[in-house]
Formats: C-alpha cells, sequence, structure tokens
C-alpha cells in the first residue's frame, strides 16, 4: 500500500471517529436534556403550586396531595414521565450499554415522539383558538412558574423530539410491518392512564363527591374528579358517558393513527438519504 493511500485511508478513519464522536456528543445532549427537563417541569409546578398556590385552585394545592394529584391526573405529566424514562434509560445505556434493545430501538422512540407531538399539537392548537377568541384563558399561563412549565413541557421538550427523531431515527420499518407488530405499543400508556383517571372518577364520584353552593361553586368533597371538563361525565360538567368513551376511543385511535405517520415519514426521510449519499 502506498504512502499516499495510507494517508488517505488515515484521514477518512479519523473523519468517521470525528464525526461518530459528534453524533454521540449530540445523542448524549439529547438524552440529557430528555431526562431533566420534563422531570424538572413537573417538579416546579409540583412545589410551587404549593409554596405560592394558584389562584385558579384556590388554597387546594398548598395540601402536598392535592398538588400531587394534580400532577398525577393530567395526561401531560405522564408523557413527561415517558420522557424521563426515556431520556434516562437510553443516557445509561449509551454509556454503559447494558440496557434491553428496545429500549433504544426506533419504536420506542417513535412511541415517545408521538406522545409529544400529540401534546404538542392539543396545548398549542387549543391555546391559538383561546388566543384568536379572545377568551385570555390560555391554560398554564396565569403564572410565572406554569409558562415557564409550559414552554419546556408543551412545547420545547416536543420540537426536540421530534427533531431528534428524524436525526436519529436509521432503520427503516414497513408500514405493514409495523401496524401489525409494533404499533401496539402506543395504546400501552393511554389505557393504563385512561384506566386510572375512570376508577379513580368513579370512586370519587361514589363515595367522595362533589359539594356545591346554589351558585354552582365547589364547596367541598372530591378535588377534581376528573381532569378534562369537555368529556367529564361528573358534576358540574356532566356530559352523557358516550362523550367520555367517545373521547378516549378517540385519543388512542389518534396517537395509533400519528404513530404509523411518524413511522411513515421517517422510512421517506431514511430513503432519501440513501439515496443522496448513493448507499444500494
Amino acid at each position: 500500500m502506498s504512502n499516499e493511500t495510507k494517508l488517505l485511508k488515515n484521514s477518512i478513519n479519523k473523519d468517521i471517529s470525528k464525526k461518530e464522536k459528534i453524533n454521540h456528543y449530540l445523542k448524549k445532549s439529547f438524552y440529557i436534556w430528555a431526562t431533566f427537563v420534563p422531570f424538572f417541569a413537573i417538579i416546579l409546578d409540583l412545589f410551587l403550586s404549593i409554596i405560592q398556590a394558584d389562584p385558579k385552585n384556590g388554597t387546594s394545592t398548598i395540601n402536598f396531595d392535592f398538588s400531587l394529584i394534580n400532577q398525577l391526573i393530567y395526561l401531560s405529566t405522564w408523557i413527561s414521565m415517558a420522557s424521563f424514562a426515556y431520556g434516562l434509560l437510553n443516557w445509561i445505556n449509551l454509556d454503559h450499554k447494558n440496557m434491553p434493545s428496545w429500549i433504544s430501538n426506533k419504536n420506542n422512540l417513535t412511541r415517545v415522539t408521538t406522545l409529544n407531538l400529540i401534546m404538542f399539537l392539543v396545548y398549542n392548537l387549543t391555546s391559538i383558538i383561546d388566543l384568536i377568541s379572545g377568551s385570555n384563558n390560555i391554560v398554564g399561563f396565569n403564572n410565572w412558574y406554569k409558562i415557564l412549565k409550559s414552554v419546556l413541557e408543551h412545547m420545547i421538550s416536543p420540537l426536540m423530539f421530534i427533531m431528534f427523531y428524524f436525526w436519529n431515527s436509521k432503520e427503516i420499518i414497513a408500514t405493514k410491518t409495523y401496524v401489525k407488530k409494533y404499533s401496539w405499543y402506543n395504546f400501552l400508556m393511554i389505557a393504563i392512564y385512561s384506566l386510572f383517571i375512570s376508577i379513580r372518577a368513579i370512586f370519587l364520584n361514589t363515595y367522595y363527591p362533589q359539594i356545591f353552593n346554589p351558585d354552582g361553586q365547589t364547596i367541598g368533597g372530591a378535588f377534581t374528579p376528573f381532569p378534562y371538563g369537555q368529556i367529564s361525565p361528573i358534576m358540574p360538567d356532566n356530559k352523557p358517558i358516550i362523550i367520555t368513551i367517545m373521547g378516549i376511543l378517540g385519543l388512542l385511535i389518534s396517537v395509533w393513527l400519528i404513530a404509523i405517520f411518524l413511522n411513515f415519514i421517517s422510512n421517506l426521510f431514511i430513503k432519501k438519504i440513501i439515496k443522496n449519499n448513493n448507499i444500494k
């Protein structure tokens, strides 16, 4: 082998090594973000809802138990915890290579990215509608720490996950294969969450119902028995139970369809990169 060939080979190897090192640091940076930022947003709201109680909840959340349940009943908290778990486990795996393969595979990333995308779309679309309608009632924008939490949890983190998803995905999984074998992963957390809020609502409404004054204001009983008034079958919203069922089914189907769409788009993205790099 000539000296020129050796020099060229060494140069190529150095470039590859440098690129791998950059990719490693970018991955690690994202995993650190996913580990700390969503968890920080939850803890920030949990503690400051006690220290600086949100006027919307009166003095209810100065009780630690109420403040904690005020986090757990909302889907965004569960999504943030899923993001935290994904970031932490993949951070550990990146450095120690001691996690099951499913932790870092494309399907798990598709699942967590789908959840973040759902949260991003629902929160930001409803906020835009509130702005256009002039109601000035954007959820999570009534004090400084809730604004910080909303920006980190509902805006920046989902966008980070979406960008990382398309940057990091290297595996092509055919749409038919994904639908048949892997798409059901996306039902698990949503189903468990829906079961949790439903069982909680049934027990509270049966054994510890809310108490209202003549003006319809809550003066006692359960604290927020159902988190989403739009589909709540419990007073004061009192929606037909079919609305509640349709709302939960609609969420499950939406998550399933978005996951399939993300996998499909990522396949096209990977194929385009392969084509541009002339890799057969």
